[in-house]
């Protein structure tokens, strides 16, 4: 009996991974990719060399590329965002705004405020993302989040948080501690509507209209998962593989007691897709994922393997492996069942 429980454990909870479908093998993309989705177009940003390819959706064909490094018309020194819209593509990135056409052609772009960072479209407004300074020894990070005007104008601060400092001065240690797990804060645009969320309250989501008026929030129940040894042995010896042993030298490693409650999230067709924080560092392990409704009620609990580029759209988690023997960039798909 027992050996037939863990048979059917290891079956609900590996099988379903081993089922991704590979989809498309991407030859343009070089490395540090970012993927999104639309209803017709796939578009990827290599994050070296910030060109933009687009891949149709319907059979992941290459149609073509635009944008790259730099400071020129259509040109980008970083993107943050990506929005598809129906007539039109969104992209920030830095101090500049940018719109082109779904085939990647430039329409208008506006100067923004080098000092704030993310910029997403919010109906006829803008929303923004700042770090509010703090003292070198502060060890949270403060975190606004801004609705602009039409022009780029503040109009009014919407909500403000705080997560763990990545980096902060210890006088005692007399170096900076590097804080491995620091936990969430962000936003996602869907329908007009703002989703702010924040690990500092749990699994706590604000959301407000595109004129910046608080519609209601969601305070999901969440249980706090210690940081084991075992988990803080498994996130300090990746950090020691990426960048070797001068990294001990350099900061202290340092980890919180609990795990945040989540990692990050997404919106698509109706849904909070909610990817809790994961247990294992290394990509390719299960990650818990909870399934919201727009009003923040529970619809499911399954699990995605872990990966850092991934979107989720009409039920399905895309993400994108490097396959280590062909050299070659692949997109596959898992339902999230």
């Amino acid at each position: 009996m027992k050996k037939w429980l863990i048979m059917c454990f290891i079956l609900l909870t590996v099988l379903p991974l081993c089922l991704a479908v590979k989809i498309a093998e991407l030859e343009e993309i070089q490395k540090f990719p970012t993927l999104v989705i639309g209803d017709q177009y796939l578009y990827i940003w290599d994050r070296s060399t910030l060109n933009i390819h687009i891949y149709s959706r319907k059979d992941f064909s290459f149609l073509g590329m635009f944008g790259k490094k730099g400071e020129g018309p259509g040109e980008f020194k970083w993107i943050n965002v990506l929005q598809i819209f129906p007539d039109f593509l969104f992209i920030s990135g830095m101090d500049k705004i940018s719109f082109f056409s779904k085939m990647g052609k430039l329409k208008d772009e506006k100067r923004a405020n080098p000092n704030s960072g993310k910029y997403s479209l919010l109906g006829k407004n803008f929303i923004c993302t700042k770090f509010v300074p703090q003292k070198p020894t502060a060890k949270y990070a403060e975190i606004k989040f801004t609705l602009l005007d039409s022009d780029l104008q503040k109009n009014k601060d919407l909500f403000k948080t705080k997560i763990l400092a990545t980096l902060h001065y210890n006088p005692l240690k007399k170096k900076q501690d590097f804080m491995l797990v620091s936990g969430f804060a962000g936003y996602k645009v869907y329908n007009d509507r703002l989703y702010i969320g924040t690990t500092e309250r749990g699994i706590y989501f604000a959301v407000f209209d595109s004129r910046g008026k608080k519609l209601y929030a969601i305070d999901h129940p969440y249980k706090r998962r210690e940081l084991t040894a075992e988990h803080k042995s498994r996130y300090i010896g990746r950090v020691l593989r990426w960048h070797g042993p001068k990294v001990k030298r350099m900061y202290n490693l340092v980890l919180p007691e609990y795990f945040p409650a989540f990692s990050n999230f997404d919106i698509s067709d109706g849904k909070i897709y909610v990817l809790m924080f994961p247990e294992h560092p290394d990509l390719g392990k299960p990650q818990e994922i909870l399934v919201l409704d727009l009003d923040g009620k529970l619809l499911k609990k399954t699990t995605i393997p872990y990966r850092e580029a991934f979107c989720i759209s009409k039920g399905k988690y895309y993400y994108l492996i490097d396959n280590e023997i062909t050299e070659m960039w692949e997109l596959h798909a898992d339902p999230i069942k």
